[in-house]
């Protein structure tokens, strides 16, 4: 079995992987849900620059809104109580 290599703009050759079957890509709501906790943590944890701050808020409410957009209307969110349930 022999290595591959492949050659960039600057002529230098570097190995490359042999190629795998691609799998199709799965990304379930619970994936999405778990991006917004990791932005929040993160964002906690003072990870994001000042300049960043703005995608990052933009792509963690695109997210979440997504996420409360599609889940399923049995699931309740951290804790939520439908309010006719609250009134008995």
């Amino acid at each position: 079995m022999s290595k591959q290599k492949e050659t960039n703009d600057e002529g230098v050759s570097t190995p490359t992987a042999p190629e795998q079957p691609v799998e199709d890509a799965q990304i379930s709501l619970q994936h999405i849900a778990q991006v917004v906790e990791v932005i929040d943590l993160c964002s906690t944890r003072g990870a994001f620059r000042g300049p960043e701050l703005e995608l990052v808020g933009q792509l963690r409410t695109a997210f979440a809104t997504f996420v409360e957009a599609n889940r399923p209307p049995s699931a309740p969110v951290d804790g939520d109580v439908d309010a006719s349930e609250s009134e008995k």
